[in-house]
């Protein structure tokens, strides 16, 4: 059976749109393997990729010592990419996501905001 679990680095969060902290995903990978995971699943925000090169090959480069970590640790990863629902939220691209006033709008988080949109698709 595989037991797996979400990790939300307690640092960065998901806000920042930063990759995880390394240390901290090493030592939550430890922990993890010790009661019993067998892989922790990690978000990847389709909204951090799309910043200039320069941001974007920091945060590949922070999310690779992250990954590598976790590898130390003895604990499988796997990427959520991109990722679209989680902790309760719609996660969108800026380029998916139109503005809506209808009351029943599902709410979305778009550029660290919480906003209510409609997906173009």
């Amino acid at each position: 059976m595989d037991i797996s679990a979400t990790y939300v680095c307690p640092v960065r969060g998901l806000a920042g749109l930063e990759p995880p902290d390394p240390e901290r995903l090493g030592q939550a990978a430890k922990v993890a393997r010790a009661l019993g995971l067998t892989r922790i699943n990690l978000p990847v925000l389709e909204e951090a990729l799309l910043k200039p090169t320069k941001e974007k090959v920091r945060y590949l480069d922070g999310l690779v010592r992250a990954l590598d970590q976790a590898a130390e640790a003895k604990m499988r990863i796997a990427l959520i990419a991109p990722a679209q629902r989680l902790l309760g939220l719609e996660w969108m691209a800026p380029f998916l996501v139109r503005p809506v006033k209808a009351t029943r709008a599902p709410k979305v988080f778009l550029k660290v905001k919480l906003k209510k949109g409609a997906t173009r698709f």
